[in-house]
């Protein structure tokens, strides 16, 4: 079983039941804002799916480290949502999602027959015949986050500020570089440390939101170079994300 079935496994039973709730959602919901009263549920729940796109930036580099190309971010899954208070505008979320990233860098990673992996900062990758070189994750993602929001039962478009962390366990890390037209690709040991933090803010209005996210734990940990300039850098990202349903 590939990496992509294990992943729609896990988020099969929480879309399952989305779809079976009959709670509303931010978009998508039939129920009218002039509703008449008998019907208005005051014990809606705010379930969403979420799909976000980011810029990933590498914070805390070395001076001679650099990005090129675009570095992204692909995130999606399934809030439930938990309110605490009688008008529902406070509460909390927890869910379950999937995070792809794709981190362009000139950190050259190589690994030799014995598995030992080494990393060379390439300033110009003409020298090389170097095309592209880049590091590529996999993670199932817990996010757990405080949302406030001016919801309210009869209307779906409100504006939010969540914010929180995710518990991140990392299903792949790979480098990747192209040199002479051939491709090199290998699982790095460096960059798959199982678990990781991070934490996060979403705020805007309806479906559209801006939202950033840091990566508490370093994308290379302990790792140097062979002239001994250390590659530690965590992940900052940057960009939108949208709630559904």
């Amino acid at each position: 079983m590939n990496k992509l079935n294990i992943i729609l496994l896990l988020l099969l039973p929480l879309f399952t039941y989305a779809q079976e709730d009959t709670d509303d959602g931010l978009i998508g919901s039939t129920q009218s804002s002039t509703a008449n009263p008998s019907t208005i549920d005051t014990h809606y729940l705010e379930d969403q799916f979420y799909v976000g796109l980011t810029y990933d930036y590498l914070a805390g580099k070395a001076s001679s480290v650099v990005q090129h190309n675009l570095s992204h971010g692909i995130h999606l899954g399934f809030i439930r949502d938990l309110p605490i208070n009688q008008k529902r505008n406070l509460g909390f979320g927890i869910g379950i999602g999937y995070a792809y990233d794709v981190v362009y860098n000139n950190m050259v990673a190589n690994r030799n027959s014995s598995g030992v992996v080494s990393y060379e900062i390439v300033e110009h990758f003409r020298d090389l015949n170097i095309s592209k070189n880049y590091f590529k994750t996999h993670a199932i993602e817990i996010p757990v986050e405080f949302r406030f929001r001016t919801s309210n039962p009869t209307s779906h478009k409100f504006w939010r500020v969540y914010a929180g962390m995710r518990f991140s366990y990392l299903v792949g890390g790979r480098s990747l570089y192209t040199a002479n037209d051939i491709d090199t690709s290998f699982q790095n040991p460096d960059i798959a440390k199982k678990f990781q933090l991070k934490t996060f803010a979403a705020f805007g209005y309806n479906a559209l939101n801006f939202f950033v996210q840091y990566n508490l734990s370093p994308l290379l940990k302990d790792v140097k170079t062979t002239d001994g300039t250390s590659l530690s850098s965590n992940v900052l990202q940057i960009g939108l994300i949208f709630y559904i349903l």
